[in-house]
């Protein structure tokens, strides 16, 4: 698979461009992940930026509760910023039958398990943030 992204390390954080579009399969999601952690390791960094423009979540709810698993596992020393412009927001459901975003339950569960992550309008508020 062909990745659809750059990785670009700065002085204090690893900048994750995902190219217009970017799908975050069942397939894809992970991978990148697991690209980021293995960089941030290498590189001794503790800080990400993942930028992208009109993002597409492709992921189910069991999908996207272990890609946070997976977050929270691999970059729990790390802070986390995600710029996602334009990006459609997908719905699951709680246990309670309430509608619940897909990027917000994500971030529950990497933050319920101890991760760092943030969601940002711009790139700038997202550096600042880190």
């Amino acid at each position: 698979m062909q990745n659809r992204y750059t990785l670009t390390v700065h002085s204090e954080y690893l900048h994750v461009l995902l190219q217009p579009r970017f799908r975050f399969t069942p397939a894809s999601a992970p991978a990148l992940h697991h690209d980021v952690a293995g960089t941030m390791q290498r590189q001794g960094l503790t800080r990400v930026l993942i930028e992208g423009d009109s993002p597409e979540c492709q992921l189910g709810p069991v999908e996207v509760f272990n890609l946070g698993k997976q977050v929270a596992d691999q970059l729990h020393h790390v802070a986390i910023a995600y710029c996602l412009r334009d990006y459609v927001p997908g719905v699951v459901h709680d246990d309670y039958g309430r509608p619940i975003d897909k990027i917000e339950f994500f971030g529950n569960v990497v933050q319920n398990r101890g991760g760092v992550i943030g969601f940002f309008e711009s790139v700038c508020e997202a550096r600042q943030w880190l």
